[in-house]
């Protein structure tokens, strides 16, 4: 009888350490889970910070490259490989999409007006929720009074960097304090000390004139026919067209040293 009640007890324990055995395992288990979740990233998620990252990468070193070109405009990629458009169900590269469609007429229904510029006329556009394009793009339609009719389809822009870096024929400036450096052709004095300069921007082969009150010193580090690095201050930060003519009327021309000394 003892013996019975023994195996019986025996059995018994068994089963509560088979159990007890089995709890750990699965405890073990969620427990190991949930911290590999935390460590392994993975391939299907995108944490938002990460959007954040490749947005301030791409503001710093915006890549450009010329894509296409429509009558008179030139279409640009900013910050993108490739544009692609539903067509019939299917997606085709914006290439292609200009070569079978009028832009304007067709993609407009797919876009909303975000600003309008005071230069002409530019627009500057986001897709829509749901739209045509595989992905969310800010398209800039310039017009200016200067005649630039180009297209610009960008992911990740700052409008304002792109430009200054040149987008629309703009390139602005907004540094409080910036140098350039230009070639003096000619000096001419007008009456006592007052001169006269024709400066002239040997990259963009354009010139302009201006007036200065110089004292003798100044006028004998001035040479005809050479370099000069001249330094600007923009006290406030305004925007200033990177024009050599629109520099001396909007910047403060703090100094003139000769070209590299």
């Amino acid at each position: 009888m003892e013996k019975k009640m023994k195996n019986k007890t025996s059995k018994y324990e068994k089963k509560i350490d088979n159990i007890l055995t089995v709890i750990i395992i699965l405890l073990v288990g969620l427990i190991g889970g949930v911290l590999l979740d935390k460590l392994i990233v993975r391939k299907d998620v995108i944490p938002s910070s990460k959007e954040d990252d490749i947005t301030s990468i791409y503001d710093i070193e915006p890549i450009v490259k010329e894509y296409s070109s429509i009558n008179n405009s030139k279409v640009y990629l900013y910050n993108t490989n490739e544009v692609r458009i539903k067509d019939e169900g299917e997606y085709i590269t914006l290439k292609e999409y200009l070569n079978k469609y009028s832009l304007k007429d067709t993609l407009l229904n797919n876009l909303e007006l975000v600003n309008t510029l005071n230069d002409g006329g530019t627009k500057i556009y986001k897709t829509k929720e749901k739209s045509i394009f595989d992905r969310d793009l800010t398209i800039i339609m310039c017009h200016t009074t200067e005649g630039n009719e180009d297209l610009y389809f960008a992911q990740y822009i700052d409008t304002a960097l792109a430009f200054k870096n040149g987008a629309c024929g703009k390139k602005t400036i907004n540094d409080k304090e910036f140098s350039r450096i230009y070639l003096i052709k000619k000096i001419k004095l007008v009456e006592d000390n007052l001169y006269e300069l024709t400066i002239y921007d040997e990259d963009n082969k354009v010139e302009t004139t201006i007036k200065r009150t110089m004292s003798e010193d100044s006028r004998n580090i001035l040479k005809e026919n050479a370099k000069f690095t001249f330094y600007f201050e923009n006290k406030y930060g305004d925007t200033i067209k990177d024009s050599i003519e629109d520099i001396f009327q909007n910047a403060t021309l703090k100094g003139v040293v000769p070209y590299n000394k």
